[in-house]
């Protein structure tokens, strides 16, 4: 049986400050790891409450295009500057996030140095909870 993580209680200040939206690179049924994963399964596994999902299978690209930044900004009638985009993968997260004018925070967990010739993320943090920093 799964455990449930304990992300939301580290992340309960967020709800406060902001509305968290997901754009996540999957599909909205399910991902080629598993049959029983999804993102809205995730979501509601983790308790995190998304305003919007905007998944790999409504814009019919992957990130780092601009299709899949375009869509979310679009879904929630934000600018570029309104947001926050954070992920975990330099190459489709932040370069994707770069290429839009979307600032990003890079969850760099394994601490790894910005690829040479890229441009540097405008935050980081080793984990999700550093989040709470910016």
């Amino acid at each position: 049986r799964a455990r449930r993580p304990r992300l939301p209680a580290r992340l309960a200040p967020i709800g406060t400050e902001c509305s968290p939206r997901c754009v996540s690179g999957v599909s909205a049924d399910r991902s080629g790891c598993s049959a029983n994963w999804s993102p809205i399964r995730s979501v509601a596994f983790c308790v995190l409450a998304f305003e919007r999902i905007v998944t790999s299978e409504d814009c019919r690209s992957y990130k780092p295009r601009a299709e899949m930044f375009g869509r979310g900004l679009e879904a929630l009638g934000l600018r570029p500057d309104e947001v926050l985009h954070v992920g975990d993968s330099f190459g489709s997260d932040v370069r994707g996030a770069q290429a839009m004018a979307i600032p990003v925070l890079w969850i760099n967990r394994k601490g790894r140095s910005t690829p040479v010739g890229q441009a540097k993320p405008d935050f980081m943090a080793d984990e999700l909870r550093g989040l709470l920093a910016y």
